[in-house]
């Protein structure tokens, strides 16, 4: 592996361990437990999220994603979380993933590597779509700089304070 694209993966990889250490903390129900205190959960009801497609471009190729963000009105800026898919693509957990994140008052992008309509429909193909990816480093550097663009300058989103894991 060429030394920049090592360089991309330990920053990705970097960013993911830092996001996931401090993202857990903030949690309300995480702090809620440490404290001793129960969780909302069965108390209330989740806060309305805003979940809605993100199409992007990453040189010739159409990406779309999914960005989900708290729905409460008032708020400045949100840190962002962009989330790297894994193998099965822009799929229900990474979804979820995204809604539990929105909910501790993240915005999120739900990042695509596969192409805007690529949803793989079993395993083998989802195989077939991740060996492309890695097959084509400079395309998922692509594919992860204007996933980072789009969140950037989304509305309601702090452009300094993007995480990436995944």
């Amino acid at each position: 592996m060429k030394t920049s694209n090592a360089r991309a993966w330990l920053l990705l990889w970097a960013g993911a361990l830092l996001s996931q250490a401090c993202g857990a903390a903030s949690l309300p129900d995480a702090d809620r437990a440490a404290e001793g205190e129960p969780s909302h959960g069965a108390e209330r009801a989740e806060p309305a999220l805003w979940e809605e497609p993100a199409v992007y471009a990453a040189g010739s190729r159409e990406l779309e994603g999914i960005l989900v963000r708290p729905g409460e009105a008032g708020h400045e800026n949100r840190p962002g979380v962009i989330i790297a898919h894994d193998f099965l693509g822009v799929g229900e957990y990474p979804r979820q993933v995204a809604r539990r994140l929105a909910t501790a008052g993240y915005a999120v992008l739900v990042a695509d590597f596969y192409g805007r309509g690529r949803r793989p429909a079993d395993v083998e193909e989802a195989n077939r779509f991740a060996m492309e990816v890695r097959a084509d480093p400079v395309g998922t550097r692509e594919a992860m700089t204007a996933a980072y663009e789009y969140l950037r300058r989304s509305p309601g989103v702090a452009p300094e304070q993007i995480a990436i894991i995944g």
